[in-house]
């Protein structure tokens, strides 16, 4: 008893000594300001700054408590790759974080390698035997376009506190490289969708924003979620849709695009390929197809009609102006080609050789192929 109380009594003067000085009490003063925070920058210019101070021990096991995040890959983390490999998973996405001073993995997996309905998500500890797993969870999907079948995780993915809880923010992509065998089109449409996975419980957490690749990079649409940050959505709602509001790649859809390519999508589901009697597309004056068609320089022009040559989204195609109704109308469409690919029938130019009848004018193995529309009839001849 005698014995511990002079050891008590040994260090309250040693801390009486050591308040003495001038820069000990701006030590204590600024010990105190740095340890209330989770801010391990501040915490280590500590330590810079007081390399032998008696609060080192404290400072380091504060800064050892800090949850460390280090987003990782399949392309970039090598113990993640070793540990989920050995669980027979090749596509993932995994971020270690480490939390009470022991370290975590998780890591997410599509639970078949072509059109996957649902992920996986596994949680690793470390042990003194090596990494242990202590969770997985099954969830499903998330789309609403069944023909999107090209599953993808993109990057960026990081741990968040919110509300005092820990979760997993991760993102994955649902696409298509389906080409329309018609038009030659490859479906654009893309699914993103933002993810909250909580690092203790099941209730996971996502928003869709869902739309067109543009040939910019940008996905060009809308969030398909009915709630707004703020209006009577959730803490986590609100940092998922806010996370969808900020990403740069991510645009509003474009109603002169939309038109755009409504106008051709409809012409190639009026025409089947092969028939001879055409059904023509009204476009409006919005539309940029008519701008495109003022800006042409392959045009040609009779009394009836003027019609110009143009190409838009990989499609070669033939608006005309009736003059008599004053009406923009699109009359033909097919899939642009190379130029440069002599084997390729390159639709060269047009003109009237009457007042309906307008030529079309190949080029294909460096030989002239001509073809007819009868704008009157509405037949290709």
């Amino acid at each position: 008893m005698k014995k511990s109380l002079f050891i008590l009594l040994s260090l309250l003067f040693i801390l009486a000594s050591y308040r003495v000085s001038g820069q000990k009490k701006s030590e204590i003063k600024q010990y105190k300001a740095v340890i209330g925070q989770d801010n391990r920058t501040s915490l280590e210019k500590f330590l810079k700054k007081y390399p032998e101070s008696l609060f080192r021990p404290v400072i380091e096991r504060k800064i050892d408590s800090l949850e460390r995040v280090a987003c990782t890959t399949v392309r970039s983390n090598e113990k993640a790759t070793e540990l989920f490999a050995a669980e027979g998973y090749s596509n993932f996405i995994a971020i270690p974080y480490r939390r009470e001073n022991i370290e975590y993995i998780i890591g997410v997996f599509p639970t078949a390698t072509t059109s996957p309905h649902s992920l996986k998500a596994v949680t690793l500890r470390d042990s003194p035997g090596g990494m242990d797993k202590i969770r997985e969870l099954e969830f499903s999907l998330y789309t609403n376009d069944e023909s999107l079948d090209v599953f993808t995780f993109l990057p960026e993915s990081h741990i968040v506190t919110i509300e005092g809880k820990l979760y997993y923010a991760f993102k994955y992509m649902n696409s298509s490289n389906v080409i329309d065998e018609r038009s030659k089109w490859k479906n654009n449409s893309v699914e993103v969708i933002f993810n909250l996975l909580p690092i203790t419980d099941s209730t996971l957490y996502n928003a869709m924003f869902a739309g067109e690749l543009t040939e910019s990079g940008e996905i060009e649409g809308a969030s398909m979620e009915a709630t707004q940050p703020g209006a009577s959505s959730t803490l986590q709602m609100d940092y998922l849709l806010k996370l969808m509001n900020t990403t740069p790649t991510l645009i509003p859809y474009s109603e002169a695009r939309i038109a755009e390519k409504n106008a051709i999508s409809n012409w190639y589901e009026r025409n089947l390929a092969g028939t001879d009697t055409l059904s023509f597309i009204a476009v409006n004056e919005n539309n940029p197809l008519v701008n495109f068609y003022k800006e042409s320089k392959y045009r040609d022009i009779s009394n009836l009609y003027s019609a110009a040559l143009i190409e838009s989204m990989q499609t070669t195609l033939i608006c005309v102006y009736a003059k008599q109704t004053s009406q923009y109308l699109l009359i033909w469409c097919e899939p642009a080609v190379d130029k440069n690919d002599t084997s390729a029938k390159y639709l060269n130019t047009i003109y009237f050789e009457s007042n309906s009848s307008l030529v079309l004018y190949y080029d294909q193995d460096n030989k002239m192929i001509k073809e007819r529309i009868n704008i009157h009839a509405r037949r290709k001849q």
